[in-house]
């Protein structure tokens, strides 16, 4: 049986701001028993595995954003460095 972690971020900010994740290196997670998801609300705009040596930057439609990160105990992996910021609208 494999064990799994779960990191989650709930990114908030002013009512008039949007927010700007941006990876400042490559995902490098297990593939098929890593996920990263980024979501816009409730919808689901991305779900990351494996190896992306070219990550996109994700903007919010409002001023919230959730990053939900499943890791397996299977191994380990570098992971990612990720910037967030607020954009004034």
């Amino acid at each position: 049986m494999i064990l799994f972690s779960r990191c989650l971020w709930n990114i908030t900010a002013l009512p008039h701001q949007r927010i700007q994740l941006r990876f400042l290196s490559p995902i490098n997670l297990h593939e098929n028993k890593d996920t990263l998801a980024i979501f816009n609300g409730k919808k689901v705009v991305e779900r990351l595995t494996g190896y992306i040596a070219f990550p996109k930057k994700y903007e919010s439609v409002a001023n919230t954003m959730y990053v939900e990160m499943d890791s397996s105990t299977f191994g380990q992996r570098d992971g990612f460095l990720a910037q967030v910021s607020v954009i004034d609208t």
